[in-house]
């Protein structure tokens, strides 16, 4: 019998989310361009689109990483970079981002724990928080 090791096989869970961030950008670009405001969006519009394709991209790698390093990492990322833009986002595109944060942090879940996928985890997640802060304070 074979039992399902999460650092030998690619990660289900980090590649839904990076299909669902992915179609939420194709989303998001669609809903700016009905509401008028493409291709003249603003900054605010800007950085929620570019982090969104970032959070696709940085799950696509921890979808195929082989170390549990860089896939907790990224399930870190995509997490705290999802919820609080979820919750942000709660009338136009926020409950997908939310289920897709929610299947990062099983992603996470299911890694086996070490210090440094603890510490590698810790950095992650400050730096999706530090990115949407200073994100938004810098698109006013």
């Amino acid at each position: 019998m074979r039992i399902w090791v999460p650092s030998q096989v690619a990660s289900p869970y980090l590649g839904l989310v990076s299909v669902v961030t992915a179609v939420s950008s194709f989303g998001y670009a669609r809903l700016l361009d009905q509401q008028g405001d493409w291709p003249e969006i603003d900054a605010r519009q800007s950085f929620v689109l570019a982090l969104l394709i970032a959070v696709a991209a940085v799950s696509a790698i921890g979808t195929f990483a082989r170390p549990a390093l860089v896939r907790a990492a990224s399930a870190a990322f995509c997490a705290f970079a999802l919820l609080p833009l979820g919750v942000l986002a709660a009338f136009s595109i926020g409950l997908v981002l939310i289920v897709a944060g929610a299947f990062a942090i099983i992603a996470w879940l299911i890694i086996p724990r070490s210090q440094a996928m603890l510490a590698a985890s810790a950095i992650s997640a400050l730096a999706a928080i530090a990115i949407l802060t200073f994100g938004f304070a810098a698109t006013g």
